[in-house]
């Protein structure tokens, strides 16, 4: 298992002023997923199965959201996308590469498949400088974002980068943001998805 690791893992037992805990996709950045991953992907499964790129885009999404929602099913497995494509392969009857998603994510690390939106490193520089603790969260895991965190050159910029794999648990539990929340005196959530960055967190 891989954390992420960079200012500092230990929270003083003093309450800190404010942490603003940062989205990544579609949030700071655009990553390779919507862009070339899935449709890769979703393009060899249609083509050594001959079920049309719409429909596996569909049981592929079932299968994760399902993962998702499912509490007997680990945070890890649920997002682990190398998995879920393994597993739609086998219902499928079809073989497919072990590990193909991280081998296309890892040949991808770079424009114009990647990029950071415009001024968003100045704002969260910005954010440093007014005192704020930046912390990232994402349900992606640490296999699939840490290369593109470091393609980026976005590592230094936060004190703790949280994903499924960092504590064992999703966005949607509050235990995914460690200690943050008991050692802060505010938290902030900036992200993209209703559910995981405004309902969920509390």
């Amino acid at each position: 298992m891989q954390h992420f690791q960079y200012r500092s893992r230990i929270l003083m037992t003093k309450n800190l002023s404010s942490v603003v805990f940062i989205d990544l996709d579609d949030t700071i950045l655009e990553g390779p997923f919507e862009s070339f991953v899935f449709p890769t992907i979703f393009n060899e499964l249609s083509e050594k199965s001959k079920v049309s790129v719409s429909d596996i885009r569909r049981i592929v999404a079932t299968e994760n959201f399902s993962r998702q929602g499912n509490p007997n099913i680990a945070p890890l497995l649920a997002m682990d996308w190398d998995d879920i494509v393994q597993t739609i392969a086998a219902k499928l009857d079809i073989q497919i590469d072990q590990g193909i998603v991280l081998k296309i994510v890892k040949r991808c690390m770079r424009p114009p498949f990647i990029k950071l939106f415009v001024n968003a490193q100045a704002v969260l520089n910005e954010l440093i400088k007014q005192g704020h603790y930046l912390v990232a969260v994402t349900k992606g895991l640490s296999k699939y974002q840490a290369p593109l965190i470091k393609a980026l050159g976005i590592q230094s910029i936060f004190t703790e980068i949280l994903t499924p794999d960092t504590y064992g648990f999703l966005k949607n539990d509050i235990r995914f943001y460690g200690n943050w929340p008991s050692k802060t005196d505010s938290q902030i959530i900036v992200g993209d998805h209703f559910m995981d960055d405004v309902v969920y967190p509390k």
